[in-house]
């Protein structure tokens, strides 16, 4: 027969179905159940608190769920697990770590290798405004967490990440031979984390490769670790995997090879970088919205400075011309026309007049663009078959879309 803590366990585990399926209503009741029959059941108040975070307004949530955990807090003996889920509790506030008191924090970084103090470590790197004090939280994850085991790994990488995404804002916070053992061990404990999961490592990769690029560091590394993305996406379980989200293994290799590009560029290796981004033209192109988006505009940047590179200025110009008077301008796009004009002229003077001149002419060719661009838009709408369809009349008949062609 089976005992509370079985009867318990079963409640928990219908609620995260109903909970799943969004029938919240189901999921509460299930949850008291649990907490009826085993009121040591911390799972049981974790779910009941994820679910009133669903279903309460904003001003509701703190009011009904934070006199519920500091009740549970009050009539549990303390241990990590009591934590760890009261923590939860807390953060199930529109505030998060805000709404998490001190006091707990406090008590959960007493409790060393454990979940509760990963996520207390985790959560003051997340309140705090400083970025030295997110640095040296996240710094005492790493220190004091290895990547060994699976249950901590994605937070393990979580914290090598959220490192480089603060040097980033501050260079001073890591000097340069950690920043590449840091971008490195993002790579390795993230591949890891994939490889566990089953999923794809290319996003890993890139990721890697841009980290090298962004900090301007160890920019063959990136190279060499687009080679092992391109290896490794030839590998069976990885193609299924990537072809299983919508991917295709032509639209990776354009995206690897431009991101190579890219890498060319800043190393001023003008005519690979420049064959490089001539075959990765974005699709993006052919569609209105699109062509005025991120990428080209970033594409159209890379194309003038590989141009410039082998001093070809027109064809450096005319790229310069369409990233700057994009709706977006590209931010480097001005510096590169001054470039290229100096390097004309000997100076700037005149370059006002210039630009006026070179605008005129990007916008009548926009003009004469987006009506091509139009143009196939509409063709490739009008070759595209409307699927086919069985429907039945009111009187019940079958009959089919095909069926009524030529019909008036």
């Amino acid at each position: 027969m089976p005992n509370c803590q079985e009867i318990a366990a079963k409640a928990v585990a219908k609620a995260e179905v109903y909970f799943r399926k969004r029938q919240y209503e189901q999921a509460l009741t299930a949850c008291d159940r649990a907490i009826k029959t085993d009121p040591n059941a911390c799972e049981a108040y974790a779910y009941r608190w994820l679910v009133l975070g669903e279903i309460l307004a904003p001003d509701e949530i703190g009011r009904t769920i934070n006199p519920e955990v500091e009740s549970f807090l009050a009539t549990h003996a303390e241990s990590p697990e009591v934590l760890y889920e009261a923590y939860w509790g807390y953060m199930r506030h529109p505030d998060r770590t805000k709404n998490v008191p001190d006091s707990l924090f406090k008590r959960m970084l007493a409790y060393p290798g454990t979940d509760a103090m990963l996520t207390a470590l985790l959560g003051l790197a997340e309140r705090s405004q400083d970025p030295r004090e997110k640095w040296a939280y996240n710094r005492r994850v790493i220190d004091e967490f290895t990547a060994s085991g699976t249950s901590h790994l994605s937070w393990y990488s979580g914290a090598h990440q959220d490192m480089l995404e603060l040097a980033k804002q501050d260079r001073t916070l890591v000097k340069k031979a950690d920043l590449d053992k840091l971008i490195e061990r993002r790579l390795q404990t993230r591949l890891t984390y994939l490889q566990t999961t089953k999923q794809a490592g290319l996003s890993a990769y890139m990721e890697s490769a841009n980290y090298r690029l962004d900090f301007g560091i160890g920019l063959d590394r990136a190279l060499e670790i687009l080679a092992c993305a391109e290896a490794r996406l030839q590998e069976k379980e990885e193609l299924e995997y990537y072809k299983s989200m919508g991917g295709s293994v032509e639209e990776a290799d354009r995206h690897l090879t431009r991101l190579r590009g890219k890498i060319y560029v800043s190393q001023g290796k003008w005519r690979q970088a420049l064959r490089a981004l001539q075959v990765t033209t974005p699709a993006e192109y052919t569609h209105l919205y699109d062509r005025y988006s991120e990428t080209p505009i970033e594409h159209f940047y890379l194309l003038g400075r590989a141009e410039e590179g082998l001093n070809k200025l027109d064809r450096a110009a005319r790229h310069y011309t369409d990233a700057h008077f994009a709706p977006q301008p590209h931010a480097a796009a001005l510096a590169g026309l001054k470039r290229v004009y100096k390097t004309r002229h000997g100076a700037l003077k005149g370059f006002k007049a210039y630009l006026r001149d070179v605008e005129a002419e990007y916008r009548k060719r926009e003009a004469t663009e987006r009506e091509e661009i139009g143009r196939l838009l509409v063709q490739d709408k009008m070759e595209q078959k409307v699927p086919n369809f069985h429907l039945e009349s009111v009187d019940g008949l079958p009959f089919r879309l095909a069926d009524m062609r030529g019909s008036v």
